[in-house]
């Protein structure tokens, strides 16, 4: 139930990001373009372009890797017993030789780690 929610959450921040410019509402706040992400568990406001991104499974780390953004944490689908992708053209299949660092490992796509994915928001960094 969580994975499925996080995934469309990252997705519709994804496709909010990419869809997003000039046009998008400011935050009379601090003036940084808004948008507001509707998903499962309620609703999100993403101001401004997020700094760091967690994918949750490969098919959003592809949409972040064409867009040239690498994330600082990823699920996979198979879970691998290490805290980094210290290689991740070996751990990866298929995308990991496009990664330029060693994202965090956050679980897996179906049950990812909330305990792993709150370290990587800039809130807490």
């Amino acid at each position: 139930m969580f994975g499925q929610i996080f995934r469309r959450i990252a997705f519709l921040w994804l496709l909010g990001l990419t869809s997003c410019n000039q046009l998008c509402p400011a935050n009379s706040a601090t003036g940084e373009a808004c948008q507001t992400i509707v998903h499962d568990g309620g609703e999100t406001e993403v101001c401004g372009q997020p700094q760091k991104i967690v994918t949750i499974g490969p098919n959003l780390l592809e949409l972040l890797l064409a867009l040239d953004v690498q994330p600082v944490g990823h699920a996979e689908y198979f879970p691998i017993a290490a805290d980094h992708f210290e290689q991740p053209a070996q751990q990866i299949p298929y995308l990991g030789e496009r990664l330029t660092g060693q994202p965090k490992n956050v679980g897996t796509a179906h049950d990812p780690s909330i305990e792993a994915i709150a370290p990587s928001s800039p809130i807490s960094s």
